[in-house]
């Protein structure tokens, strides 16, 4: 599992996110967990590159697995209609 140690992603680390995630895609050989634990707040320049990542991982007959998703993020993700598109739920 990766732990992704951001508080925010927004436009201002979607670049950072961004390279932290691409070698990660690019060796997968089993599912993807992202730990969102330390995540407070994120926005769609951000949710735009979960959902990129998450077509990579579908590419290559892998998941994307977002754990640890925060309340406040599900919410955010429920708004723009994209918690089912990403698999989270509340639970």
């Amino acid at each position: 599992m990766e732990i992704l140690s951001f508080e925010k992603l927004t436009i201002y680390e979607v670049e950072t996110l961004h390279e932290t995630l691409k070698p990660l895609v690019e060796s997968l050989t089993e599912d993807l967990e992202l730990d969102l634990s330390s995540v407070r707040k994120v926005d769609m320049s951000a949710i735009q590159i979960l959902i990129a990542t998450q077509k990579s991982c579908q590419s290559q007959n892998v998941e994307l697995i977002l754990k640890n998703v925060d309340e406040v993020i599900l919410k955010d993700l429920d708004l723009c209609g994209c918690s089912q598109l990403l698999g989270v739920s509340h639970e």
